[in-house]
């Protein structure tokens, strides 16, 4: 606030002080004067109207004895008034470098932040994408441990016809056979369950991955550009596809029936272990075995 003094005294301040005007005492000094006021002028209005008026007719302005008993010449005073040391702000100087550390710290987050995005979702792609082909392996695995029950059981069957069992009997071991592969079927349906389930998880994982890498910002900052991604499909379930291929293992190689799958060797008339022909049926539950000619 700037001081206005008048003769000496302080014309805009509160008016409580000896050498301060009142409102009222301002008010009479312009209607001395012939300066025209608003009856709802404040104090600082008042005083400024009459240094104006002071300035422009360069008269003395006539102020009352009753108000002052020793006239002087008008003055003007302009005091700036400076708050104290305690409210007095910090220099506004040090934020830019701080706002600047700010931004460049946002920056760096938000790169940090993609990176690791990145990081995690190949990481949980590869993750999930392990997880459906060792589903696939036990699956696998399931079929071919039916395989070998379905030629054991054949065997067994067979040596019971030799050894001139009952007739009761054999129907009594073929039944016992059937109960176990029944057992092993439902196992092997459940190994394929989850390998279809965890393939649709791979499968999710790796469209996530792709988008996240397709998405690509262009040269503004506002324009986003999305690219269109190359979705790489998760491992299927694994089907037959009569990929005739001799397994060289012991478990194949010392059974009497060709070392091949008979599961991937559908239809076909191989040359087993123990010399005679072998052709690859389906059983009752679908799943193909390898019958002597």
């Amino acid at each position: 606030m700037t001081r206005l003094y008048l003769n000496g005294k302080l014309c805009n301040g509160t008016g409580r002080g000896k050498d301060e005007y009142t409102l009222n005492e301002l008010k009479q000094i312009a209607k001395d004067n012939n300066i025209f006021i608003f009856s709802v002028s404040t104090k600082e209005e008042i005083c400024k109207e009459i240094i104006k008026h002071n300035k422009k007719t360069k008269k003395p302005i006539i102020i009352s004895p009753k108000i002052s008993n020793t006239p002087k010449s008008i003055s003007v005073e302009p005091v700036v008034v400076t708050k104290p040391p305690s409210a007095t702000k910090p220099p506004s100087a040090a934020k830019p470098p701080s706002a600047t550390r700010a931004s460049s710290s946002k920056k760096g987050t938000k790169v940090k932040t993609h990176s690791t995005t990145l990081a995690t979702l190949e990481k949980e792609a590869e993750k999930a994408k392990i997880d459906a082909e060792n589903a696939d392996g036990k699956y696998v695995d399931t079929l071919e441990e039916i395989e070998m029950y379905l030629m054991k059981k054949e065997r067994a069957l067979w040596a019971a016809i030799a050894e001139k069992k009952t007739k009761k009997e054999v129907l009594a071991m073929s039944e016992k056979f059937d109960k176990q592969i029944e057992k092993m079927t439902k196992q092997s349906e459940k190994a394929q369950e989850k390998y279809y389930k965890l393939a649709k998880i791979a499968t999710e994982k790796l469209i996530a991955l792709e988008e996240f890498k397709g998405r690509s910002l262009t040269k503004s900052p506002i324009v986003v550009k999305e690219v269109t991604p190359k979705v790489r499909a998760a491992p299927k379930p694994r089907e037959p596809e009569n990929e005739c291929i001799k397994i060289n293992n012991k478990k194949y190689s010392e059974r009497p029936s060709p070392p091949y799958s008979a599961n991937e060797c559908r239809d076909k008339v191989l040359l087993g272990n123990d010399g005679y022909q072998y052709i690859s049926k389906p059983a009752s539950n679908g799943i193909y075995r390898w019958v002597r000619v």
